[in-house]
């Protein structure tokens, strides 16, 4: 066994080549790994570097210091900041103040004063006091200032909405109007150059089975030939009825004459011409978009037979080509051609549709003019409108299936998809719904962008049509319009048509630079809603006749005239005894009026009407704002069920379309009472509460509160409507479930 001192000795010696690889490592600065990986550590680098340079090290600072004093010098610390006492003690809590759009509030920066002060003893909350930051430490400290200071805060907020630089609008009257040839070229002069793969030429005969055609060339041979005049070289083709029939993808046979005319341009392609000697071509893909001329307005033509039509409603600035037909016969021609109205979701403003759809017709040129649609309109019904003069539009003759329409709205295509649906048992209406939806680019600005960087230019310049349900207000959005806009072509597109709800925003003389982007010398069309541009406003109230009551007073003392439509007249009369002095006396001069759903006088006109009252439906609504001069006011009655809030059941039809109106707070609370209330409460299918009748007998009947017989059903059996609502354990879903139905 070794000696305890020999052990010691060999250890010792055996530590020594790692205490002097220790000592190494610590003189060079570098670690184990970087002497593993034979590269040269940070320690070792920065020496190198310090030793190369003859300045000596700066101070380390963190990117974001690097940053900000790359941009500005840093503000000094001696800069006096405002603040409010928040708590008491040894060491007081200050919240302090900065400055936002040039208004002092409250920031979300809190520090403590510093403690050895004499005079924190004396503060109490609330207090606006001067401090300055004490820097260091791992909180912030804040140090009292002896003397009020003048000067001001150093503490400053940039304003929170985002800054959108001004967009310029090109104007739609600048875009030219001449022919859009696509990828069509001329031949070169001659023949003597290069024949580019699509050809532009001209139809100089038609018969019944075929079309003879005529090339143009260039007349000086240059390539740049967008400038020039060209010629119609004495070149011909001919181009088969079968080869026009195959590209249009026709189902019947029609002859020649009935889809081509003379002097109509085409682009074709020349075909291999194998063992036949003639000039083989083919339509091209896309064919050339004839100029879509602006009709010029006709001031504010309007027969007196269109007057009547129209009742409450109006049209401004109409070309008078527009009422060369009667309104029976356009709208007899209407329907033979697209179906009944009520498969469009136009029954009830059929007779504003009928001069929609005159006005927007194409005159004996082939010119069209813009056209406005003014006021409110019930959300399904506004979108049927549209589609359906989008389905005009696609019936022209001389449309060429490459030919896109551009609708910007909101669930644009959602809605065209349900709109479809619902034509279901109308063949004619489902056939052009069917054409709209795949012949339209629908949906909001930003999708529309999309689909522009993913189809490319191609998409762009097939467009005819643009039609956009309501102005952008949010700068964002109209960023995206700009853009949207900015990606056509310069040539003019086509007619646009347009829905706006504000009549105020298209005044009689000057329009603003967005309106003149899209619209040239439009025709405007009001509905009976903006027929005075009264202000519309949507409240959520717990107790609509209250607050009713308390509107109808302090419009009355503004000397306004007043219609209220409300149910209980009783009540909102007696309210209106406490608040109105002479209340007899506006009662008989007519400057207040009372009304219920049943009664209401259409030809009564006041300044303010207010709703205390579901209108029968939202048709009706916009019929009656046609008798308000300045503000409508609709108080929407809500109530609160174990701590929920839940919509009146009379508001539920009226609010499905009349939502948009409302803004802020008030439109996120009915969104989710709308969307309580759709999950909570359905209705059957009437398919199965006929198989649920036909599986009940008469006794079942009889457990349930007794209603009509149904039409061709024993009088002995009782009608039940079995109604399913989330969370109640009604009879009718004991029947359901329970029974096994």
């Amino acid at each position: 066994m070794a000696a305890p001192g020999a052990s010691t000795k060999t250890g010792s010696a055996a530590c020594a080549p790692f205490l002097a690889l220790l000592l190494v490592l610590l003189v060079t600065g570098r670690a184990w790994c970087d002497l593993c990986r034979g590269s040269v550590g940070p320690m070792e680098s920065r020496r190198l570097r310090a030793g190369a340079r003859a300045e000596p090290e700066r101070p380390k600072r963190g990117r974001r210091q690097v940053h900000a004093s790359a941009s500005r010098t840093r503000p000094s610390l001696k800069q006096v900041l405002r603040g409010v006492v928040r708590e008491t003690g040894t060491t007081p809590v200050v919240q302090l103040v900065w400055e936002v759009e040039g208004q002092r509030k409250l920031s979300p920066f809190c520090g403590r004063l510093k403690a050895e002060q004499m005079k924190i003893a004396r503060l109490q909350e609330g207090d606006e006091v001067q401090v300055r930051v004490i820097p260091g430490g791992e909180q912030l400290t804040l140090q009292l200032l002896d003397a009020p200071t003048q000067g001001r805060g150093a503490l400053q907020r940039a304003p929170h909405s985002r800054r959108y630089p001004e967009l310029d609008w090109p104007p739609k009257e600048g875009r030219k109007d001449d022919w859009n040839w696509m990828d069509a070229e001329p031949l070169p002069y001659c023949l003597c150059g290069i024949a580019a793969q699509h050809l532009r030429s001209e139809v100089t005969h038609v018969e019944a089975t075929k079309a003879t055609l005529r090339f143009f060339w260039e007349p000086t041979g240059s390539r740049d030939s967008d400038d020039l005049q060209l010629e119609l070289s004495p070149i011909a083709a001919t181009l088969p009825a079968e080869e026009l029939w195959a590209y249009l993808n026709l189902t019947t046979r029609p002859p020649c004459s009935e889809l081509l005319q003379p002097g109509q341009f085409l682009s074709v392609q020349l075909k291999d011409p194998g063992a036949s000697a003639d000039l083989q071509v083919a339509l091209s893909p896309l064919q050339p978009m004839r100029p879509q001329p602006a009709l010029s307005s006709a001031g504010s033509y309007a027969t007196l037979v269109w007057r009547q039509h129209l009742g409450r409603a109006r049209v401004f600035d109409a070309h008078q080509v527009a009422f060369q037909e009667t309104p029976e016969q356009v709208a007899t021609r209407m329907v033979a051609k697209f179906g009944q109205l009520k498969s469009w979701r136009l029954q009830s403003s059929s007779a504003f549709a009928t001069a929609a759809f005159a006005v927007a017709s194409a005159s004996m040129t082939g010119a069209r003019q813009d056209l406005v649609i003014l006021g409110t309109m019930p959300r399904a019904e506004r979108l049927s409108l549209l589609a359906l003069l989008i389905a005009q539009h696609l019936d022209q003759k001389l449309l060429w299936p490459q030919e896109r329409v551009l609708l910007l709205g909101p669930f644009a295509r959602e809605r065209l998809r349900s709109l479809y649906r619902s034509a279901e048992g109308d063949e004619l209406a489902r056939q052009h719904l069917s054409r709209v939806r795949h012949r339209t680019i629908a949906g909001s600005c930003r999708y529309v962008l999309q689909k522009f960087a993913h189809m490319g230019d191609t998409l762009t310049r097939s467009i005819s049509l643009v039609v956009l349900e309501g102005l952008p207000s949010a700068p964002g959005v109209q960023r995206e319009l700009n853009d949207v806009l900015r990606a056509l072509p310069e040539r003019r597109w086509g007619p646009t048509l347009l829905w706006h709800r504000d009549p105020h925003d298209f005044g009689p003389t000057e329009q603003p630079p967005m309106v003149q982007a899209l619209l040239q010398a439009p025709a405007r069309l009001r509905t009976a809603s903006a027929l005075h541009g009264a202000e519309q406003r949507m409240i959520l109230v717990p107790d609509s006749l209250s607050v009713a009551a308390q509107l109808v007073a302090q419009h009355l003392a503004q000397r306004n005239s007043v219609t209220v439509f409300a149910d209980t007249k009783l009540f909102i009369l007696g309210e209106l005894k406490k608040l109105v002095q002479n209340l007899e006396e506006d009662l008989a001069a007519g400057r207040l009026l009372l009304f219920n759903n049943e009664d209401w006088n259409s030809s009564s006109l006041s300044d303010v009407m207010i709703h205390a009252l579901a209108p029968p439906s939202p048709a009706a609504y916009c019929d009656r704002l046609a008798s308000c001069r300045k503000l409508a006011i609709t108080l929407i009655d809500f109530k609160m069920v174990d701590g929920v809030e839940r919509l009146n059941s009379a508001w539920l039809d009226f609010v499905s379309d009349a939502h948009e109106l409302l803004r802020g707070d008030d439109a996120r609370r009915l969104r989710a009472m709308r969307r309580l209330e759709r999950h909570g409460y359905t209705k059957m299918s009437e398919s199965f509460q006929e198989d649920f009748q036909s599986q009940e007998d008469e006794s079942l009947g009889r457990r349930n509160q007794p209603s009509t017989p149904q039409s061709g059903s024993p009088s002995s059996l009782s009608f039940v409507w079995l109604v399913w609502q989330a969370g109640i354990a009604e009879s009718d879903t004991e029947l359901i479930f329970d029974r096994g139905v």
